[in-house]
């Protein structure tokens, strides 16, 4: 079982996609998880280990085939991939509610 714990705040699954090389594309889905350092209180940094595991992206956010036209054996994320799907973003179904 992977050791990482998910960066994103109040998530507690293990393991995930790793932050990108990109710096510009690191520092959107840094934006996008809205993770603050507590001791500065400014935009927290991603160590080398950090990750953000697959509750955090959409369906459409992997390869949906090789190129041979094959559904790929593994899960692979896209270049372009960001974060979208956290607490903050779901519907409350409770308020929702008859």
């Amino acid at each position: 079982m992977p050791r990482t714990c998910c960066s994103v705040p109040r998530c507690h699954l293990r393991g995930g996609h790793e932050f990108p090389s990109n710096l510009e594309l690191r520092d959107t889905w840094v934006k996008a998880i809205k993770r603050i350092d507590e001791t500065t209180s400014k935009q927290w940094i991603p160590s080398s280990t950090a990750v953000v595991c697959k509750a955090h992206f959409t369906v459409s956010d992997y390869v949906q085939q090789t190129i041979h036209g094959q559904k790929p054996l593994k899960m692979k994320l896209l270049s372009t991939a960001i974060p979208s799907q956290f607490e903050w973003t779901r519907p409350d179904t409770a308020s929702q509610i008859d």
